[in-house]
C-alpha cells in the first residue's frame, strides 16, 4: 500500500520522529560530511532538482508533498547507510510522488499518441457528421415547408367552416321566422278562445268590466287576422248582450266569429305542420355546419402546432449543423496542439528521467563508502630473452 495513505505521520509526529531517530554523529559520519562539503553543490542542486518535481505533482494534498520537501535534505539528502525507518520511509514516499509524474506523462504522451493515430478516423467521423447535419437541416426544411402549407390551408378550411356555419344560422334565422310568427299567432289564438270567446259566448263572464276587456280582445283579433268588417261591426254589440237577450242576428254574428277563429287558428296549425320538416333540416344543416367548424378548429389547431414544432427542429438542426461545421474546422488546429503537446510531453519525460530521476536513484543510493576504484589491468609478464 502507497506510503502517502491515512497512516502516513502528521507533521507534529514526524518532527517528534525525526528528533527521535536521528543517528548520533560519528567518526565516519563526520567523515562523510566533509567530503560532502567538497560535493555540496552538486547535492544541493540534485535535491532541488527532485524537490521541483515532487511540489508540480498532482493527486496529493498539498500538506504532504510540503512536509516531503521540507525533509528531503535530511532523507535523501542523506546516505543510505546513514538513513533511520523514518528517513527510509519519506525516501520511499519521495520516490511514490516522482515516479507518479512520470507515470502521469506517460499517461498524457500515451493518449496523445492514440489520438493522433485516430486522426484520420476522428476526421472521418466529422466529416460524415457535416453531411449527416446538412442532410438533417435539409429534411426539416422540406417539413417546415410542408407544415406551413398544412397550416395555411388548415386556416384557410376553418373560415370557410365558420361562414358555412354563419349562413346556416341565418339560414335558419330566415326560415324560421314565418313558424315562429305563425307559433306566436296560434298561441295568441288559443288564449283569446279559451280566456275571452268561451266565456262571452257562453255568457259566463257577467261583470261589466270583464266584458268590455274581453270583447275589446276580440275585437283585436277579428282586424288583426282580416276578419269580416260587417261581421267585426256587429260583434260588440252581440257580446255585449246577455245570452238570453240575443237575437237571431247575434246568434249568426257569433257563430260567424268562431268559424273565423277557429279557421284562423287551424291555419296556423297548417302553417306550422307544413313547416315543420323544412324547420329540422334547417336545424340538422346548422348541427352539421357547427360539426364540422369544430373539427376545422381542432384541425387549425393541430397544423399550427405542427408547424411550431418543425420550427423549432429545423432551428435545433441548424444549431447542430453548425456545431458540426465548427468540429470539423476546428479538426486541423486541434491536431496541430495535439501533436505540439506530445512533443512537449516527450521532452518533458526525457528531461524528468534524465534530470530528477536520474539524480533521485543517484542520491537514494549513495553510499558513505566511496566506489572501488577499478583495478589496474595486469602488465604482461617479460619475456626472457632467448639465450
Amino acid at each position: 500500500s502507497s506510503h502517502l495513505g491515512s497512516n502516513s505521520p502528521l507533521p507534529a509526529q514526524r518532527s517528534q520522529e525525526r528528533d527521535a531517530m536521528a543517528p548520533k554523529k560519528r567518526p565516519a559520519a563526520a567523515a562523510a560530511g566533509a567530503e560532502a562539503k567538497k560535493r555540496g553543490t552538486g547535492l544541493a542542486k540534485k535535491l532541488s532538482s527532485v524537490s521541483k518535481v515532487v511540489k508540480s505533482a498532482d493527486g496529493y494534498p498539498k500538506s504532504v508533498l510540503a512536509m516531503l520537501t521540507e525533509q528531503m535534505d535530511c532523507s535523501l539528502g542523506v546516505c543510505k547507510e546513514e538513513r533511520h525507518e523514518f528517513q527510509v520511509r519519506i525516501v520511499e514516499m519521495i520516490h511514490e510522488v516522482v515516479t507518479s509524474v512520470e507515470a502521469g506523462l506517460q499517461a498524457h504522451i500515451d493518449a496523445a499518441e492514440q489520438k493522433v493515430s485516430e486522426a484520420d478516423g476522428i476526421k472521418a467521423s466529422r466529416e460524415t457528421a457535416v453531411e449527416a447535419a446538412a442532410a438533417a437541416v435539409a429534411a426539416k426544411t422540406e417539413a417546415l415547408t410542408a407544415a406551413q402549407a398544412a397550416a395555411t390551408a388548415a386556416s384557410a378550411e376553418q373560415k370557410e367552416a365558420s361562414k358555412a356555419v354563419t349562413a346556416a344560422k341565418s339560414e335558419q334565422k330566415a326560415g324560421n321566422g314565418a313558424l315562429e310568427l305563425a307559433e306566436a299567432k296560434k298561441a295568441k289564438l288559443e288564449d283569446i278562445m279559451a280566456n275571452s270567446w268561451a266565456p262571452l259566448q257562453s255568457g259566463e263572464l257577467a261583470e261589466p268590466a270583464k266584458v268590455k276587456e274581453a270583447v275589446a280582445a276580440i275585437g283585436k283579433i277579428a282586424k288583426e287576422f282580416s276578419f269580416d268588417a260587417a261581421m267585426t261591426t256587429s260583434l260588440p254589440s252581440a257580446l255585449n248582450k246577455k245570452k238570453e237577450d240575443r237575437g237571431p242576428f247575434d246568434v249568426i254574428v257569433l257563430d260567424q266569429v268562431d268559424e273565423a277563429l277557429k279557421k284562423a287558428l287551424a291555419a296556423q296549425v297548417e302553417t306550422l305542420a307544413q313547416g315543420e320538416p323544412d324547420k329540422v333540416a334547417r336545424e340538422e344543416k346548422v348541427k352539421a355546419a357547427e360539426a364540422t367548424l369544430a373539427t376545422k378548429v381542432a384541425a387549425d389547431e393541430a397544423a399550427a402546432e405542427a408547424l411550431k414544432k418543425a420550427q423549432e427542429e429545423l432551428k435545433a438542426a441548424e444549431v447542430d449543423q453548425k456545431a458540426k461545421n465548427k468540429e470539423l474546422k476546428s479538426f486541423g488546429p486541434e491536431m496541430k496542439n495535439v501533436k505540439a503537446e506530445l512533443e512537449e510531453a516527450k521532452e518533458a519525460l526525457e528531461e524528468l528521467r534524465a534530470g530528477a530521476l536520474a539524480d533521485f536513484k543517484e542520491l537514494s543510493e549513495r553510499s558513505i563508502h566511496p566506489p572501488e576504484p577499478e583495478a589496474p589491468a595486469e602488465e604482461a609478464a617479460p619475456v626472457e630473452a632467448a639465450a
